[in-house]
């Protein structure tokens, strides 16, 4: 009996170790996974100004750009996709859509896990917040936003053309977190 009662009480310790660092874990992996989705963002970007000379024509400025609001959205996806989704397919542009990428031109594809379910793109929590900064007056530097409940949002200057990020605060479920393109860079 009292075997049992130490491997029970084995067992309790190293659940106590194990399940707080396995959420970690978890919580790490969500965060790549957001980055690496905020890099293809980024590396479309940088394709559609490359081939077109000009960032898209939804930026005109260097405010946060809210993917968010739908028609931010569309704009963001027909610039980087050269098609609009229309239900569950893909349609080709039409008209002053066109003009968001004139040549129809795949820049980033867009999986289904990038979306929630109700079509808009969301991080791995799905907070659809997503903010995209781009350098719209090409001095080789980004000024960030200033909000004080955010460290990394202080209102300094870096050396970037594009960065993308994400407040876990702005998560209606309240379960997300902070993840910024630039964030671990040296």
């Amino acid at each position: 009996m009292l075997e049992l009662l130490i491997v029970i009480t084995i067992i309790g310790i190293l659940a106590g170790i194990l399940i707080p660092n396995l959420a970690d874990l978890i919580s790490g992996a969500e965060k790549t996974k957001t980055k690496a989705s905020f890099s293809g963002y980024i590396a479309a970007i940088t394709a559609y100004k490359s081939h077109y000379k000009y960032y898209p024509l939804l930026f005109n400025s260097e405010e946060p750009f809210d993917l968010s609001e739908s028609d931010n959205r569309d704009k963001f996806i027909m610039s980087l996709r050269g098609s609009r989704l229309v239900g569950d397919s893909w349609q080709p542009l039409t008209g002053n859509e066109a003009l968001y990428n004139r040549s129809s031109r795949l820049f980033h594809s867009f999986d289904e896990e990038e979306f929630d379910d109700e079509g808009y793109l969301a991080d791995t929590w799905g907070n659809r917040h997503i903010k995209v900064i781009i350098d719209y007056d090409r001095d080789g530097f980004i000024t960030l936003p200033s909000d004080s409940e955010v460290e990394e949002l202080d209102g300094s200057k870096i050396k970037k053309d594009i960065v993308i990020y994400v407040l876990g605060k702005d998560d209606e479920n309240r379960q997300g977190e902070d993840v910024f393109s630039w964030a671990g860079d040296d």
